[in-house]
């Protein structure tokens, strides 16, 4: 039936009299002195409002990859849900749009994540109606473990000393550098704990040597969760 009549300036019409979650069906004619032309093309449409929030999001840290669910929301004012929005920044309230998935499932795999650093999430429906508010915010970072080992470990001898210098490791492991442990002695592979440095300090000089002696060493890196695994073995003789 005929809704309404707009004048041949205008092409474009909004009807304001529909009911949300039904489904309308429309099609347009041109009228000129000759008469009425044939129908256009018929579409469709379903109006409604955003719907609620998502509910319960949770989220977990598994074997380095961030799994999120949630339930969906208590009302969708009518209109189905189309799909949800994942939000996710690395602070509390920052987040952007990072991925849209499909209605047909309540969780998510983030498989991009990195280590070392905490994430922030929130998810939104969207139907018809448009985005709804946000779901509750989760955080999760990885659990902190024990640093890589320093890295590059070279040993210059000397006069009646040995100098040694090392790279940082790659990784914290999550938590800060507490200190260095030195460890060092004539046989290699039984090197013992000589002495540890400030976690700014990446070299250490041993005076305790012989001229024409061989010396090994190694060094590991210390967070609050633990000890590295040793560097490289290096050794050196004075003289």
């Amino acid at each position: 039936m005929i809704i309404n009549t707009v004048s041949s300036t205008n092409q474009s019409y909004t009807d304001p009299w529909l009911e949300n979650g039904m489904t309308y069906y429309y099609y347009v004619t041109a009228i000129n002195s000759a008469g009425e032309s044939h129908g256009s093309n018929e579409v469709y449409a379903t109006p409604g409002t955003a719907s609620s929030a998502p509910q319960n999001l949770a989220a977990g840290m598994i074997n380095g990859q961030v799994a999120l669910m949630w339930q969906p929301a208590s009302s969708t004012n009518g209109s189905p849900i189309i799909k949800y929005n994942i939000y996710r920044g690395t602070s509390a309230g920052n987040e952007t749009l990072f991925k849209s998935i499909s209605n047909s499932t309540t969780s998510y795999i983030d498989t991009t994540v990195q280590s070392d650093q905490s994430y922030y999430y929130y998810v939104t429906a969207v139907n018809t109606g448009g985005e709804s508010v946000p779901s509750n915010e989760v955080t999760v970072s990885e659990p902190a473990t024990t640093p890589s080992s320093p890295q590059g470990l070279i040993a210059a001898a000397t006069n009646k000393q040995i100098s040694l210098t090392w790279q940082v490791p790659s990784s914290t492991g999550g938590s800060p550098i507490i200190k260095y442990n030195i460890y060092g002695g004539p046989t290699a592979g039984e090197e013992t704990l000589l002495s540890s440095v400030p976690p700014n300090v990446s070299y250490y000089t041993n005076s305790y040597v012989v001229n024409g002696a061989t010396y090994y060493y190694y060094v590991t890196a210390v967070n609050s969760v633990g000890e590295s695994v040793p560097s490289n073995e290096v050794s050196a003789i004075p003289g």
